[in-house]
């Protein structure tokens, strides 16, 4: 009966999905990395924002990207590609024409027939940023949400074994690969998996990072939503242009623990920024300064739980 259940609530969430005609200049975007915080954000402005949450399609097993195109788990595609594969995809994936089992995770009937929007959850899209703005005219700043490095390896290998999403197998193999070539001496010189899982996060972070158009992107730092996230969430919606289809702002429960983390509940929110920090030697500190410093990468430092948010310019959340 459970199943039949279900079944039937899928079968109607489709066909309301199928009658839905979302538009991609209206798409709600949050790009983010894995444990960056992206779930407890996306679950805040859908309590707020008619919206239906179309959840990581760039999954590579279970999402909705074709296998030949071979995006791999962190694609890159320049902002002057013209492949038009790549665009039709993304068209379809923002106007929610293309769907999984998977990107339908947080759907429910009643809100998918009340939403006016699409917003679209990526934890693996960063070095896409610079490319979707350039194909996409969007009518709301995409969010682009940054938290520590350390802060969301030392998460990721909580939650992973073993960080296949950062690490990965046969990386080369995916489209535009080459900056995995180009570093390949330096990688071959880091002495733990953690420290791969840095450096990698600075390979697939930090040429988006560095080029942060603010008059395109509400860039958002995970220490500010997490310190405040009432006045945070009121900027953000500021920012992107979608304060006027906010509703029942004072009704969201903003410390509830998110789907992918109880951390909320369980420990002061001085103790989450730090904690992680802290529990590393000096000498592991300096080893990911080292890797901050070889990526030229000078919004966080290895020795602080908080970002120099003066580097990104036109920074409206400063």
């Amino acid at each position: 009966m459970k199943y039949l259940r279900k079944k039937l609530r899928d079968i109607l969430i489709k066909i309301t999905l199928k009658s839905k005609r979302f538009q991609c200049a209206d798409s709600i975007i949050i790009f983010s990395e894995a444990r960056g915080g992206s779930t407890w954000l996306m679950e805040i402005l859908s309590a707020a924002l008619p919206v239906c949450i179309n959840w990581e399609p760039l999954h590579v097993e279970r999402g909705v990207v074709p296998k030949p195109l071979k995006f791999g788990w962190r694609p890159f595609i320049p902002a002057s590609d013209i492949n038009k594969d790549y665009l039709r995809l993304f068209k379809e994936i923002l106007e929610f024409k293309v769907h999984s089992d998977w990107t339908r995770t947080f759907l429910g009937i009643k809100k998918t027939i009340r939403s006016n929007f699409a917003l679209t959850k990526f934890v693996r899209a960063n070095l896409l940023v610079p490319y979707l703005i350039a194909q996409f005219d969007f009518k709301f700043k995409p969010v682009f949400l940054i938290r520590h490095p350390i802060d969301v390896c030392i998460s990721r290998t909580k939650s992973f074994e073993r960080d296949h999403v950062s690490i990965g197998h046969n990386i080369t193999e995916s489209i535009n690969s080459e900056r995995f070539i180009e570093h390949a001496a330096f990688l071959d010189t880091l002495d733990s998996d953690f420290e791969l899982q840095i450096a990698h996060w600075c390979l697939n972070n930090c040429a988006t990072i560095k080029k942060l158009d603010t008059n395109k992107l509400c860039v958002v730092f995970y220490s500010d939503l997490l310190l405040n996230p009432e006045k945070e969430t009121e900027k953000i919606l500021d920012t992107t242009g979608l304060r006027v289809f906010a509703e029942n702002l004072n009704e969201i429960e903003y410390r509830n623990a998110s789907y992918t983390s109880n951390s909320h509940l369980e420990e002061s929110v001085e103790k989450q920024l730090t904690k992680n920090i802290e529990s590393l030697d000096q000498g592991t500190k300096q080893k990911v300064q080292d890797i901050f410093d070889y990526f030229d990468f000078k919004i966080f430092s290895a020795f602080s739980a908080f970002p120099n948010k003066q580097l990104v310019s036109n920074n409206t959340l400063s």
